[in-house]
């Protein structure tokens, strides 16, 4: 079992142990450990922030990193004063937020809109959920949905059109939804169970609503499912883990919900203003040469197998891999040279040396994907719901053969992108320098997409109460919809077990020629994990 550091179980430090050990799956930590040679980053922060919140202990994500030790950290953190108030203290000051008021679209969602789409209102996050051995209580879901919903303002976001134009305002109430699937006879395989699902996820109105909605599907023959399906824009990867959880909470028990400070912290359109006012601030200027000299029309195209091939969502198919405990848990906690690395730097490394193996390529970019929450430092944004990722282009110099030499440029290089890439969006959407945003999209595209979700062990639903159904949900875009990359990496840690998602579209690749860079990217990551150093701190 983890071992704790104090004998008092009320302290801060105490608290905090506990999360970096659920955060960081270590069994001991000390109080003079340090989250990032533990192998904490970013995405680790965020969640270590996220729960102390639901335990009552405010501390913004980025001084989870800047903190010398677990003891410092826990100097620094504070109580959140009356325990039972429903709405824990914001960094900034809120903005108006009623009803029909207008909020900024984020640089993700103009991104969305930016791109022809055959139906913009399909284009979703979903996922089927089994409470095993009882049935749901749809009134007290329905109730649990209301709670939930009512804890975060962007599920009350409705979309407008006005010519070419695309808004969001706040309405008077969440824009969620729950239905009753029709009954039919006898119990339901796993494949009639998603494709029943597939035919909700065409069922969003981005402009009146739902676009949230829960439906209790027929019984299958392993007992009661939910499924839930959200529209894009209004959450990202971080915000499906953040609703899951609260959903969870709620139909678990409902009072200790209520009172409880796992609330939003600041507000979805306090985070969208303050953003828009923050694009042209001297810190945002100061990044644009860097953006706008990037290389990226000397990248090489990804090679085809068939260059005319169409590109759609109907058309995309997966090649999947999975690492071992132990390859996962040194990912997450290596050091080369006495420097950390971080998971997302090793798996960039090894798909970098794949890929140059696989097309020679010594010049390649990706579109990183990354939560977004460190682009203003100073606003808590850790139980934020909304789309809130950022996405950039990462250029890389890849002409190195030894693994340890190829990790080190490769760190140095992603290290010297300003801000994690949080700027990015921000000038090519939201800037105020029309030159500079038409130099960001007159860029070329990065064609490999690259997506590091972390961990999704230590949030979302209660493991005893909800379970992901092992079946992918279908149909989560329009058939016709473009995917917007030639070939997207898909990385997240689930039951400590690292799975590498590589998709493609079968009228372009032969699954073969993707298999054999799934294979190399397993082969390159074992390569580097095998020229990294252990750190020796932390017990696993």
């Amino acid at each position: 079992p983890p071992t704790t550091t104090t004998t008092n179980p009320d302290t801060i430090e105490n608290t905090l142990t506990t999360i970096w050990q659920q955060t960081l799956h270590l069994n001991h930590i000390n109080p003079y450990d340090n989250f990032l040679d533990l192998g904490g980053d970013s995405l680790a922060a965020i969640r270590v922030a996220a729960l102390a919140r639901t335990r009552g202990i405010v501390l913004p994500a980025h001084a989870v990193l800047r903190a010398d030790s677990l003891a410092a950290l826990a100097e620094r953190a504070r109580r959140i004063p009356d325990c039972g108030s429903r709405t824990p203290p914001v960094t900034v000051a809120d903005r108006p937020s009623g009803a029909g008021v207008e909020v900024p679209l984020l640089p993700m969602q103009h991104a969305f809109f930016g791109r022809r789409r055959p139906d913009p209102n399909w284009a979703n996050l979903a996922g089927l959920f089994l409470l095993p051995g009882e049935s749901l209580d749809v009134a007290r879901l329905r109730g649990a949905l209301v709670a939930t919903s009512g804890r975060h303002e962007a599920l009350r976001v409705r979309f407008q059109r006005v010519g070419d134009r695309w808004s969001q305002q706040l309405g008077a109430d969440p824009a969620v939804a729950l239905d009753v699937a029709p009954p039919i006879a006898g119990a339901m395989s796993a494949q009639d169970v998603a494709r029943s699902a597939g035919e909700w996820q065409r069922s969003l109105d981005i402009t009146a609503g739902p676009l949230v909605r829960l439906v209790i599907m027929p019984g299958s023959v392993t007992g009661a499912q939910a499924l839930i399906v959200a529209h894009h824009l209004i959450m990202d990867g971080w915000s499906w883990q953040l609703f899951l959880d609260d959903l969870a909470s709620a139909y678990a028990d409902p009072d200790s919900f209520a009172a409880s400070n796992s609330a939003a912290t600041v507000p979805y359109s306090t985070w969208a203003t303050l953003l828009a006012e923050r694009a042209g601030d001297a810190q945002s200027a100061a990044e644009a040469g860097y953006w706008s000299d990037l290389p990226l029309s000397e990248v090489t195209p990804v090679p085809r197998d068939r260059p005319d091939g169409a590109n759609t969502a109907g058309l995309a198919e997966s090649v999947v891999r999975r690492l071992d405990t132990t390859a996962t848990a040194r990912l997450a906690g290596s050091t080369l040279g006495g420097r950390r690395v971080t998971a997302l730097e090793m798996l960039i490394t090894a798909f970098a040396a794949a890929y140059r193996r696989w097309t020679g390529a010594g010049l390649q970019a990706l579109r990183v994907l990354h939560h977004g929450r460190d682009a203003m430092p100073d606003v808590d944004a850790t139980r934020t719901v909304g789309w809130l990722a950022a996405d950039y282009p990462l250029v890389l110099e890849t002409l190195i053969d030894e693994p340890s030499k190829l990790l080190s440029a490769v760190r140095d290089q992603m290290r010297a992108v300003p801000r994690s890439g949080c700027g990015y969006g921000v000038l090519r959407h939201l800037g105020p320098d029309i030159m500079t945003r038409a130099r960001l999209q007159a860029q070329p595209t990065p064609e490999v997409n690259f997506n590091y979700l972390g961990s999704q062990d230590t949030l979302g639903p209660d493991p005893g109460r909800w379970t992901t159904v092992p079946e992918t949900v279908p149909g989560r875009f329009s058939p016709d919809e473009s995917r917007g990359s030639v070939l997207q990496i898909r990385a997240v840690v689930h039951r400590q077990r690292l799975s590498l998602d590589l998709q493609y579209s079968r009228a372009i690749h032969q699954r073969q020629t993707v298999e054999a860079l799934a294979d190399g990217f397993v082969d390159a990551v074992h390569g580097i994990l095998a020229q990294a150093e252990t750190p020796p701190t932390g017990s696993r």
